[in-house]
C-alpha cells in the first residue's frame, strides 16, 4: 500500500509538469485568432479558459462568474447557452465583461511569465451598493494593448 504512495517530490515533479502542460496549452488559446471569436460564439471556450484560470489558482477570476450573477462557470455556459438570452441588451453587456475579464486574464499571465507580479486583476471594481463589476477604461485599453501583443505572440 506504501508503495502506490508517490515520495513528495515526485508528486511536486508531477504537479510542476502539469502546470507547464496547462499553460502552454493556455497560452496557446490565447495566441488563437479563434479563440477570441469562440469568446463571443461558443460559451464553452469561456467554460474552458475559466478551468484553466482556476487550475493556475488565479483565485479572483471566479469573480467572471461572480460577474454573471452565477454560482459557477457550469451555470454561466448553461445560460449562454440559450438562445433567447442572446437577444438581450443583458447577454450583450455580460459578454462584453467576459471579454475585458480575459484580456485582464492574458496581460496578468503575460506578467507572471516575465518574472512580474500579476496586477491586471486590480482594474476590476466591485461597486459597493449593487455589487456590479465595474472597470476602469483607462487600464482596460492599457491592458488590451499588452493582452494584444501576447495573442498575436
Amino acid at each position: 500500500m506504501a508503495d502506490s504512495v508517490p515520495p513528495p517530490e515526485d508528486f511536486q515533479k508531477k504537479l510542476a509538469a502539469q502546470a507547464r502542460q496547462m499553460r502552454t496549452i493556455f497560452l496557446t488559446h490565447l495566441r488563437s485568432p479563434e479563440f477570441w471569436s469562440d469568446m463571443e460564439q461558443d460559451p464553452e471556450s469561456f467554460h474552458e479558459a475559466l478551468g484553466l484560470a482556476k487550475t493556475y489558482n488565479f483565485v479572483h477570476y471566479t469573480r467572471i462568474a461572480a460577474v454573471m450573477k452565477m454560482k459557477d462557470s457550469s451555470a454561466v455556459s448553461r445560460w449562454f447557452a440559450g438562445e433567447e438570452a442572446r437577444k438581450t441588451p443583458e447577454w450583450v453587456r455580460r459578454q462584453s465583461a467576459i471579454q475585458a475579464l480575459m484580456k485582464i486574464l492574458a496581460y496578468d499571465i503575460y506578467l507572471l511569465q516575465n518574472g512580474k507580479e500579476p496586477i491586471g486583476h486590480k482594474s476590476i471594481k466591485e461597486h459597493e451598493d449593487t455589487g456590479v463589476t465595474l472597470f476602469d477604461a483607462t487600464r482596460i485599453d492599457e491592458l488590451t494593448q499588452a493582452s494584444a501583443t501576447v495573442s498575436v505572440g
